[in-house]
């Protein structure tokens, strides 16, 4: 999976790409956290339009970075959810943990 992140104001936007087939694809996902919550950006959104497929692998790591911005009064939104995935997310109840948005702009308008 390819990972990429840009800032829009004080909103990390976190965009990944490919699959999520095991833990080493997340690992760029959580460098971006981390960097974020370094640079004291605690307000999150995982663009997941180019996310084409993951398994429970993927699922805990959405998990571990809520957990982790929860922790410190961070908030994560996810954005661009497609059927496959959201279908995985409903399943797994996940879609009641998780505020989803259909475009990134619309995540990001939600934290204002």
């Amino acid at each position: 999976m390819k990972t990429t992140a840009t800032l829009e104001g004080d909103v990390k936007i976190i965009i990944l790409n490919g699959k999520i087939l095991s833990s080493q694809d997340t690992a760029d996902m959580h460098i971006q956290v981390r960097t974020a919550l370094e640079q004291n950006i605690k307000k999150v959104v995982l663009d997941l339009s180019g996310l084409d497929w993951t398994g429970s692998t993927g699922l805990g790591a959405l998990v571990a970075v809520q957990g982790r911005l929860r922790n410190v009064d961070g908030h994560l939104k996810l954005a661009g959810v497609n059927p496959t995935v959201g279908e995985l997310l409903k399943l797994n109840k996940l879609n009641l943990v998780f505020e989803m948005y259909p475009t990134v702009a619309e995540a990001v308008a939600h934290f204002k």
